[in-house]
């Protein structure tokens, strides 16, 4: 902990804060021919709910994953490369910000995919918030101050 502390009082970087799951969760599909589908829902720490859907060359058979991100769900066209073996990964990039954007998290069956999909939302933002907002820390973190 003396080193967490120490690494957040000396750096210019706002330090590491787990959030809320973001992709909660996460289907993919494929056919024998390796074409195939995902399906999901992602959750803003604002309590927005933004389904999603598109098309991509995805390993046999079917798969689920609950992964994690910092960033905030993108709007629009994204394009993602996952892979999961216990542990998930996706490396994304969305068209709206123009960003890449990393999660991380637990997945099963193994396998793989590179899909295209469209995220629709934020739905329910309202109906969520209050509940969101009794879990958030009541005294967030502040980041290191630089000089």
């Amino acid at each position: 902990i003396a080193a967490v502390k120490s690494f957040v009082l000396t750096s210019c970087r706002p330090p590491l804060v787990l959030r809320y799951p973001r992709n909660v969760p996460h289907f993919s599909g494929g056919s024998r021919w390796f074409l195939g589908a995902t399906v999901g829902v992602m959750i803003s720490d604002s309590g927005g709910i933004y389904p999603y859907i598109g098309p991509g060359v995805v390993t046999r058979g079917g798969g689920v994953a609950l992964t994690q991100s910092t960033s905030d769900p993108s709007h629009g066209w994204n394009v993602g490369l996952q892979g999961q073996s216990g542990a998930a990964y996706q490396l994304g990039y969305s068209f709206s910000d123009d960003a890449l954007f990393f999660e991380m998290g637990g997945g099963v069956p193994g396998g793989g995919s590179l899909t295209g999909y469209y995220v629709f939302g934020p739905f329910g933002e309202s109906l969520l918030k209050p509940l969101f907002d009794k879990f958030k820390p009541r005294t967030p973190i502040q980041p290191a101050k630089c000089h």
